[in-house]
């Protein structure tokens, strides 16, 4: 699969290979929840583009996600957005996370 420029220099920018294939899977599940190229979201406004991540929360929590794999894929768009020089508000998207919970339990 050809790679845009942008998706290229990210992968660029992370060191480790584990990381670059886990965030290149994120970023296709979202292009796939979102229909679009995650290159489309820099061509938008900041809300705009906020409103799209908190519909792309509200989406995985709904399908029964962890905290930590929401954490995990927003963490791989938040990454791709910051250094493509596009700011969201972190803080309010991580409201939408939902209450941490344990799934292990000590004894």
């Amino acid at each position: 699969m050809q790679q845009s420029k942008l998706i290229h220099t990210f992968l660029f920018s992370i060191k480790s290979d584990r990381t670059k294939t886990k965030c290149l899977k994120y970023i296709r599940f979202f292009e796939d929840h979102y229909k679009h190229k995650i290159e489309s979201l820099l061509t938008l406004q900041p809300k705009a583009v906020e409103q799209i991540l908190i519909d792309y929360i509200i989406s995985m929590h709904d399908k029964a996600l962890s905290h930590a794999s929401i954490n995990g894929r927003l963490a791989a768009i938040n990454s791709f957005l910051t250094l493509n020089d596009v700011s969201v508000n972190t803080k309010k998207l991580k409201r939408f996370f939902g209450e941490h919970k344990k799934t292990v339990k000590y004894e």
